[in-house]
């Protein structure tokens, strides 16, 4: 039977699957207490959903900028259940206002559709909702266009010459201050 994992959580590779079956610790590979069923330590059970559980990662990224919009310094703080607001430079709310909701999102600054890695601390940032809503509509930009270039090179492969042999290559490359673009080269033959 198949195993089925909550949304947000990645399932174990079959690297890990084979470590615990040999009793060693899913996350590190070191051998694990017979008390202890997948894991040598609460370290390694820590590290391990950070890794493989989007909200573990998401409130560590939280805590990791300091409920700090990176891109404009909007800042709240936890407070009872409340999100209270302390900063806001570009006044998106009043200074002591609550939300029951989160008002920061963890963000992947090479989005997955775009080749970036998903369970990765490095490529997450805490944004407030309204600069997400911001980058999301560029990303998007990014992803239609590259969608677009895909789309040409079928056109050239069929409407064009059918006997021509059509390539696309996904190439990264360096923009807009972000370390990686997907772009596409087409080669013909």
């Amino acid at each position: 039977m198949e195993r089925r994992y909550r949304i947000g959580r990645a399932g174990r590779s079959e690297e890990e699957e084979q470590r615990v079956k040999n009793k060693l610790c899913a996350n590190c590979g070191n051998p694990r207490p017979k008390r202890r069923q997948a894991f040598c330590s609460d370290k390694c059970v820590s590290e391990y959903w950070l890794k493989h559980d989007w909200s573990s990662l998401r409130w560590s990224i939280f805590n990791r900028d300091n409920f700090t919009c990176r891109k404009c310094k909007f800042k709240v703080k936890v407070d009872g259940g409340y999100y209270v607001v302390i900063e806001d430079p570009k006044k998106h709310s009043r200074l002591g206002e609550k939300y029951i909701y989160e008002p920061l999102v963890a963000d992947h600054i090479i989005p997955i559709c775009l080749g970036g890695e998903e369970f990765v601390a490095e490529n997450v940032q805490t944004l407030c909702k309204w600069c997400d809503k911001e980058k999301t509509r560029k990303d998007m930009g990014k992803f239609h266009n590259i969608q677009a270039s895909l789309r040409a090179v079928e056109h050239i492969q069929t409407v064009m010459n059918p006997k021509w042999k059509v390539t696309p290559i996904p190439v990264k490359t360096p923009y807009n201050n972000d370390p990686k673009q997907l772009k596409i080269l087409v080669y013909c033959s």
